[in-house]
């Protein structure tokens, strides 16, 4: 009778269940929704022409996994471009120095955010001590992620939350715990050897 009553209440009345909730994804995109407002979001989900005059104003922002400490190269952000195709907004944001290259998608037609560990960053080695430790930072977040991380980004200035993922549920792949600490290790000896180069 309860699951008969919670159906009635949510198709008679329209009030949604916490279920029905999490299923439409709707705290994916809340933030960069707020950001372009609710007509242009609209209009970006049902593909449709925009003003060609149209700006806004993208934080910068960080990227961290939820219940880790920040990541170094990936606090301050600053945006460097943007570009759409249909539905979905790309956007591109770097590092202060240059050397770290961070992607995602807003789909704004599925209510979801785009971000694929392979493909969607990028970190360059600067050559310096400091340079290999933001290397490690980058391999940790990414190790991190990989083992059911969960992205999250904030605007960088208000520390707003914009946007999360659920976990990351990696699919006919398997986590080297190995082959990963023998990586960052070979990073951290890099780290002692441009010290005491310096």
């Amino acid at each position: 009778m309860v699951a008969l009553a919670t159906l009635a209440i949510e198709q008679v009345f329209g009030v949604e269940t916490s279920m029905t909730v999490y299923r439409k994804h709707l705290y994916e995109l809340a933030g960069f929704k707020a950001i372009v407002g609710e007509d242009v979001a609209t209009k970006l989900a049902r593909n449709e022409v925009l003003a060609e005059d149209l700006t806004f104003n993208i934080p910068w922002i960080n990227v961290r996994l939820r219940g880790h400490a920040p990541f170094g190269p990936l606090e301050n952000l600053r945006p460097t471009g943007a570009g759409r195709d249909g539905s979905v907004v790309f956007m591109q944001f770097q590092s202060d120095d240059g050397n770290l290259q961070f992607r995602f998608g807003l789909d704004f037609a599925n209510e979801r955010l785009e971000f694929d560990m392979f493909r969607d960053i990028a970190m360059q080695d600067s050559g310096t001590a400091d340079g290999a430790l933001a290397v490690i930072e980058c391999k940790r977040f990414l190790n991190e992620y990989f083992g059911n991380g969960q992205l999250e980004i904030y605007d960088a200035e208000t520390g707003a939350l914009l946007s999360r993922k659920d976990a990351y549920l990696p699919v006919n792949m398997m986590f080297n715990h190995k082959a990963a600490e023998a990586e960052l290790e070979h990073w951290r000896q890099v780290v002692e050897e441009r010290r005491q180069a310096a």
